[in-house]
């Protein structure tokens, strides 16, 4: 190899790792946005494939970039370390509580599990017989006899429930089938990264697969599953799970504070007011990072969406509306930010969050709508309804100066940003729900049963 060879790979990688930093978690930095790249527009499943890597299981997480690696989940605990140049695995670590926990505590959750397993076998005719018994109580809702009988077998059941709860720690909760455990998307600070799935354990790894900490927060406050991906803000780890907001200290795991929230699925976000920062959860709250005090509220509610933050103003896009919110611009005990308008974008369930660019918030429904909203005014610039033959759960992503929408059957539409709809392409690959990742001229997909480079 000659020296001028050399000379090109050492910049051409060390551009590649100045961009792959910037890629810290979910949707990179929580925006989405992805500027000082230049993207593939075209590919397949055959074309344009620089490498991929196939996995062991499915699962919605972004890819997390950094330096030459790119961190990745695998259902339901897995967190894997592959290389960014060729794909291939460096390490992996299943994070299930016999996997947290001290061995000689293994066979205890292994006794426990297989109790409340027993517990729950035990229960099944029970519920079928109130779930019949019910039904029959709606065509007949006067029936004396059906009503003693439903009361019977409810106390039978309620008993039964009562003896399993002392082995519900050793059993991993229930979830929807397309959220999964390991919906989360892992976050770094450039030397650790951290983790957090859905059955309630979250853990820091050094990038050589060295686990710190591990432990056991918690639980979903529901059985549709966990999705909300963990943020690294002014050194605290930032979790939500069930109706709580953590702060945790990274370097330990340990918890600085606790605060309640009856946030669902999406990932809070971060915003600074002045030298201090808060994050606005999903609920619509603002909590102050320092402390974990709830400063502020009604920012929106958002209850699959994430809201962000451009210039001190929050944009939120969901079911239940957008909106736009002004922060202050220092902290203090109660914030009240200034809600700048109000609209009504297409109804409908929003599992994408938007993106912000160039005074336009670009939404897209779950059935496909894409609204370009105008951040000054709240007017409609345009509607488009995209094609994507699939629910979006994907967010808006921009690369570059284009945007990337997807279904989750796995194609891709590439448009231009603007105040006209113009589709640059349409791209098919394999199923998938993780939003793509870019850096330098790559992109990065995390399919359902791969991990694709895209580029040249």
């Amino acid at each position: 190899m000659n020296k001028l060879t050399i000379l090109i790979l050492t910049t051409v990688m060390a551009s590649t790792i100045a961009q792959a930093t910037s890629t810290t978690g979910w949707r990179g930095d929580g925006s989405g946005k992805f500027l000082n790249v230049q993207p593939p527009v075209t590919w397949s499943t055959t074309e344009n494939v620089v490498w991929k890597t196939k996995l062991p299981d499915w699962s919605n997480a972004n890819p997390v970039l950094v330096n030459d690696l790119i961190f990745i989940c695998v259902e339901p605990s897995t967190i894997m370390c592959l290389s960014a140049t060729d794909g291939k695995i460096k390490w992996q670590h299943a994070n299930m509580y016999t996997n947290i926990v001290p061995p000689s505590q293994v066979q205890e959750y292994i006794d426990g599990l297989k109790k409340h397993d027993e517990i729950g076998k035990e229960m099944a005719p029970y519920y079928k017989e109130v779930r019949t018994l019910k039904k029959s109580l709606k065509n007949d809702p006067d029936n004396a006899d059906l009503k003693k009988n439903l009361e019977a077998k409810n106390r039978t059941l309620q008993s039964i429930i009562k003896k399993q709860q002392p082995f519900e720690k050793y059993s991993i909760p229930k979830c929807h089938a397309a959220t999964g455990y390991s919906t989360p998307t892992p976050v770094t600070d450039g030397t650790s990264v951290f983790v957090l799935f859905g059955n309630g354990v979250a853990a820091r790894y050094d990038f050589n697969g060295k686990r710190y900490w591990a432990r056991d927060i918690g639980r979903p406050s529901h059985s549709w599953g966990h999705s909300a991906s963990p943020l690294l803000v002014d050194n605290t780890l930032i979790i939500h799970m069930g109706h709580q907001i953590m702060g945790l200290d990274p370097k330990t795991g340990t918890t600085k504070w606790e605060t309640a929230d009856k946030s669902k699925w999406g990932t809070p976000a971060a915003a600074k007011l002045g030298n201090d920062s808060v994050v606005i959860t999903t609920y619509g709250a603002i909590i102050r990072v320092s402390d974990g005090k709830k400063v502020g509220n009604k920012v929106g509610s958002m209850p699959y969406t994430s809201p962000i933050t451009e210039n001190g103003v929050i944009y939120v896009v969901d079911q239940n509306g957008a909106q736009a919110s002004k922060l202050p611009i220092t902290m203090s005990d109660t914030i009240e930010p200034e809600i700048l308008w109000t609209m009504k974008p297409k109804k409908s369930r929003y599992y994408a969050s938007p993106v912000c660019h160039e005074g336009i918030l670009y939404a897209i429904h779950q059935q496909g709508w894409l609204s370009a909203i105008d951040i000054k005014t709240g007017a409609i610039i345009y509607e488009e309804k995209l094609n994507l033959g699939a629910i979006v759960y994907p967010s808006v992503t921009l690369a570059g100066d284009k945007l990337y929408v997807s279904g989750e059957k796995g194609r891709t539409i590439v448009f231009a940003t603007g105040r006209t709809f113009k589709e640059l392409a349409k791209n098919n690959l394999e199923p998938f729900r993780a939003n793509p990742v870019f850096s330098g001229k790559r992109m990065y997909v995390r399919g359902k049963n791969s991990l694709w480079c895209i580029g040249k």
